[in-house]
């Protein structure tokens, strides 16, 4: 269900961004309150951290204004980590996908999609039966 833009006071001007608009409106967020330049990737990490659990809570009590809220937040840090970085969203994006677009697997039981390279890998441990 979309969100009511309105009551969250968003601009008209941004009521039809992109996710380029977000993310560069984002940049300069963190630009102007001094987090680019003034914060440190391993702060970043730890603020990440704080809010993937916010987003685990979420997903456990099954509340989708936090699930929303806290995918935002995550996203949110996530674009000021790669801004002190000094990498582009899109580029980790795309490195992203170019490994991922080809990669096979299946779903095992508890609904995790299981590389097919892991799957392979998994008895690589156990020494070679003898012939």
């Amino acid at each position: 269900m979309p969100i009511d833009l309105d009551s969250y006071g968003v601009p008209l001007s941004m009521q039809h961004a992109t996710l380029n608009d977000l993310v560069g409106a984002i940049r300069v967020w963190g630009v102007d309150r001094g987090i680019v330049a003034n914060s440190s990737s391993m702060a970043q990490l730890a603020k990440l951290i704080e809010e993937v659990g916010e987003l685990a809570s979420g997903v456990a009590k099954r509340k989708p204004d936090v699930i929303r809220d806290s995918i935002g937040d995550v996203m949110v840090v996530l674009v000021m980590l790669a801004s002190i970085e000094g990498v582009s969203v899109r580029d980790c994006l795309f490195a992203a996908w170019t490994e991922i677009r080809d990669r096979k697997g299946r779903m095992n039981d508890e609904g995790v999609f299981v590389k097919e390279a892991d799957e392979a890998s998994q008895f690589d441990h156990l020494p070679a039966p003898k012939l």
